[in-house]
This record gives C-alpha cells, structure tokens and sequence, in this order.
C-alpha cells in the first residue's frame, strides 16, 4: 500500500543528501508497522530493536488505525450534512445519546 511512488518523496529534500534512502525507507516501513490498528499486530520493542539492526524482510504493514478512523469520521460527518437542513436556520442531526 504505501510503496507506491517513489522513496525520495517520503525524505525532506534537505534531508536526501545526508541520509541514506534504504535506512530512512526502512525506519518509515517499521514506524507503520508500529501503527497498526490492532495492538497484537504491532511489534515490541524488542522485534523494532532487531529489525532496525538488521536486514531481514519486514512484514507488509496493514492500513493504520488513525487512518479508518479518520475515513469512518468522515462519512459520518457527511451523513450528518446530508441529514441536516438546507435552509441554514436550523438544524437536526440524528445521534444516538
């Protein structure tokens, strides 16, 4: 999901000369594999410390949680506009207490 483009775009372009892209990529793979929504999924701290030291494949990381829930906040904001009135005097939105 996320290694679609180019590596260099995920560097500040003052940062490209003074780093190496393979580390800085690989750092980036783990931070999402960190991510993950459910905690099972993300490694410990001791799994960070040996894939950061080592060059063993990573596992693909999954869609973050922050991510679905910002996709799943927005449809409910868009639900709520849709629900609301047009006439821009009142209002009604429909939540459960």
């Amino acid at each position: 999901m996320w290694k679609e483009g180019t590596p260099e775009k995920l560097i500040d372009n003052c940062l490209q000369d003074s780093c190496i892209l393979s580390a800085a990529v690989r750092s980036i793979h783990i931070g999402l594999l960190c991510l993950q929504r459910q905690p099972n999924d993300r490694p410990n701290m001791s799994s960070v410390v040996v894939m950061l030291s080592s060059d063993n494949e990573l596992p693909e990381p999954k869609e973050p949680g922050f991510l679905i829930d910002r996709i799943l906040n927005e449809e409910q904001s868009e639900l709520r506009s849709q629900t609301s009135s047009t006439n821009e005097v009142t209002i009604s939105i429909l939540d459960a207490r």
